[in-house]
């Protein structure tokens, strides 16, 4: 893949938003993956990569906390073909979102808990859907900033490596952070 011919433009763009949608509904791979590829070739872009997957993000976290409202248990039964999503999982952020409510939402996606259910369950855990995105914004886009400063340094660090190579060492950070992640959340 040439990262060279999709970072300017409309291409970019699409995969931003649509992978911060994805990974809200069914997709267990997070958009930092590309937000860091992105914020190699220039801190504008990588943020500007943030921004959109944050949109993608509330737009797919609203169309799953929708959802949870009527099918909450149907969907916590398909988060559960997913890697690295257990019952055990899904009951806790539950538990959690039913004892602390927003900052539920504000930390737990921060430690590896994906976003998606907590947005499944908020509405039962009464918060409302104004509620969750609000707190959706702060809480995802830190994340999404993170990721694009920690690669904007490597970039520096890595100033007189090609673009190429940066991005050779990136996805192999990528390769090694989720082969860690499976292997410590199992189904």
């Amino acid at each position: 893949m040439d990262m060279e011919k999709l970072t300017p433009g409309k291409a970019a763009d699409v995969i931003s938003v649509s992978w911060g949608f994805a990974e809200a509904t069914l997709f267990f791979f997070v958009p930092d993956i590309w937000i860091t590829l992105m914020a190699l070739s220039g801190f504008r872009k990588g943020l500007r990569s943030c921004l959109l997957a944050l949109a993608g993000a509330l737009v797919g976290g609203c169309l799953t906390y929708l959802l949870g409202i009527s099918y909450e248990k149907e969907i916590l039964t398909i988060f559960d073909y997913l890697p690295s999503i257990s019952v055990e999982t899904m009951n806790w952020v539950s538990q959690e979102m039913k004892e602390q409510g927003v900052w539920a939402v504000f930390v737990g996606p921060g430690s590896g808990t994906p976003y998606k259910i907590y947005a499944a369950t908020a509405a039962s855990a009464n918060m409302s859907l104004a509620a969750f995105l609000a707190v959706s914004v702060p809480a995802r886009l830190l994340r999404f900033l993170g990721a694009c400063l920690a690669a904007r340094c490597l970039a520096l660090v890595l100033k007189k490596v090609e673009l190429k190579r940066q991005i050779r060492v990136m996805m192999v950070f990528w390769v090694v952070i989720y082969v860690i992640y499976f292997s410590v959340k199992p189904n």
